[in-house]
Formats: C-alpha cells, structure tokens, sequence
C-alpha cells in the first residue's frame, strides 16, 4: 500500500510539474507587450493598410454561371429510339461529347462573332482602370475595310460636347482590317495627339474610325480609353476562363461559368453562347433529318422503278 502511495504522488508531482511548463506568466506577457508597443502601433495600421489598398485599387474578379439542360428527360428506350430516329451515333448521345463542343474553339469562336467585344472601353483612373461595357458614354464606329491598331490604349479627352482630343504612345505595333482578319506589324514608334470633332471621321494611317458621344461632358476628372482586340485572341482568353461540367454523374444538366472583370460582360457572353450552342445542335439535327428524308426518298424511287417499268411494258 505504501508503495502505491509513492507512486501515486510521483505521478501527481510530474503532472504539476509539467502543467507549470505550461502556465503563461501573464504579468511578464503584459510587460513585453507594454515594452513593445510601438511595433504593434506600427504593424497594425500597415497591414490594415495593405488590405484596405488592395480591395480598393486591384480589379475584382467576377464569376458568372448557368445551367443547360442536354436533353430531355424521359425513359431509356424513348430516348434511345428518337436518336437512333434520328441516326445519331453512340458518341453524339455522350454528353461528355456535347461538353467538349459547349467549351470547343470553334463555338467560342462563333460566340465571338456575335458580339460587340473587338473594342473594350475603359475609365482610367489614378491607380485603377474599369472596363466599362454597357453604357461607356461613347461609342466606336470602326471602318472594318481599314486597319485599326491593336492592343495599343487610345485615351480619349472630351474637351465639350462637340469636340474631342484622342491621344496614342506606342513603341512598335500590329494593325488588323476586320473585314478579313489580316494583320500587319510595324516597329514605328507612335507619339500622336489630335483634336477632332464627334461624328465624323478620324483617319490616320493605323486607324480609321468615328466616335460618337452618347452623354459626355467636358471634365478634367474623367479620362477614358479604348482599344482594339483581335477575335482570335478574345477566343484564346473565353476558352481558357470558360468551364464546363456535369451537375451529377447520371444528371443531363451541365454547369458553365466564366470568369473575368465585368460581370455584365461575362453574363452577355454566356448567353451568347448557349444561344450559339443551342442553334449548332438544332442546325445539326435538321441536316439529318433532312439528310434522311432525302435517303428514304432516293431508295423509294429505287424500289417503285421496277414496278413502274412492268407497267409499262
């Protein structure tokens, strides 16, 4: 018995004596932090600094997403007997296979065509530009028979209400005339600053254009800007923001996103195409069934030919 007594204070002595290793001496903690106050009066508004710089100057990145639905739903045999109706291969019903042409260059490409993206407006700030897509104040009326000047920032001044001052620096640039999509580069060096009138014609020889204003006012607050952008650029950037994926492993409904910027931009874009998508695969289901019509004509006329030459005779 008396053993298990020493024993059991020896256990009780080393549990004291390692819980005291870890007892704080918060009288000693308050004299440090009283010693070096001045580093936390100095690190605390920096970093809150630094946060607060960082979410006022640096350009939000916004995610705009949607739902499509492949097919309908309905049995397995149904479906299976409208697609083969339709003379559809075993890879055109894989909805992975319908995935890869939702997110496909060539989709994207067409998604491009239609819209308004071959010009971005911007509002140039101090230490921030936002690109503006809906209602930028002004507009461009690009020739696209003409070169235009590429992935150069041309600033634009409203100096009153029928004037403007366009202003362009560049060391060495390329030109593309839209009607065809061909390119030209040049090592020229460009330091232009000129003064026109809206609405009518600005032509030099890496730009030719007519900007209208749609509500701006001459001030010295407001600066803004606007560049040309190659499609086959603006394709490469969709296809490498856009994402596409199943909602479940047996769903017909499929996820896509995109990401960038403007948000209204990115919701046009995905609308643009699913629209574009939408009418690929309608355009495709009429060529078969109009291909099969035709099949099903051709071997009727086959198969009345025998016939009709008996009667004859």
């Amino acid at each position: 018995m008396q053993q298990n007594n020493k024993l059991h204070q020896l256990r009780n002595q080393e549990n004291q004596q390692q819980s005291s290793q870890f007892m704080l001496d918060y009288k000693k903690l308050l004299i440090d932090l009283l010693r070096f106050w001045w580093l936390f009066a100095i690190t605390i508004p920096l970093a809150l600094g630094i946060v607060f710089a960082i979410h006022r100057y640096s350009s939000p990145i916004y995610r705009a997403s949607m739902s499509l639905l492949m097919e309908e739903r309905g049995t397995e045999n149904s479906r299976e007997s409208m697609m083969e109706g339709f003379g559809l291969t075993p890879g055109q019903r894989n909805l992975d296979n319908q995935i890869a042409v939702l997110t496909s260059r060539d989709i994207i490409r067409q998604t491009i065509d239609q819209l308004d993206f071959n010009i971005s407006y911007f509002a140039a700030g101090r230490l921030k530009n936002t690109e503006i897509y809906s209602n930028p104040g002004f507009r461009i009326r690009p020739d696209s028979s003409s070169a235009q000047i590429l992935n150069v920032p041309i600033y634009l001044t409203v100096l009153n209400e029928n004037q403007f001052e366009l202003t362009v620096k560049s060391e060495g640039y390329s030109t593309i005339v839209y009607n065809n999509e061909s390119t030209q580069g040049s090592q020229s060096v460009i330091d232009f600053k000129g003064k026109f009138n809206f609405g009518e014609l600005v032509e030099t020889p890496w730009l030719r254009i007519i900007v209208e204003n749609n509500g701006l006012s001459a001030s010295p607050d407001n600066a803004y800007y606007f560049q040309f952008n190659h499609p086959e650029s603006l394709t490469a950037r969709y296809s490498s923001v856009l994402s596409a994926q199943k909602a479940g492993e047996n769903s017909s409904i499929v996820n896509i996103s995109v990401t960038g910027h403007n948000h209204q931009k990115n919701t046009t874009f995905l609308n643009k195409l699913s629209e574009t998508f939408i009418n690929a695969n309608l355009e495709k289901k009429n060529q078969i069934a109009t291909n099969t019509i035709s099949f099903i004509e051709e071997q009727l006329i086959i198969i009345q030919t025998p016939y009709l030459k008996k009667e004859q005779n």
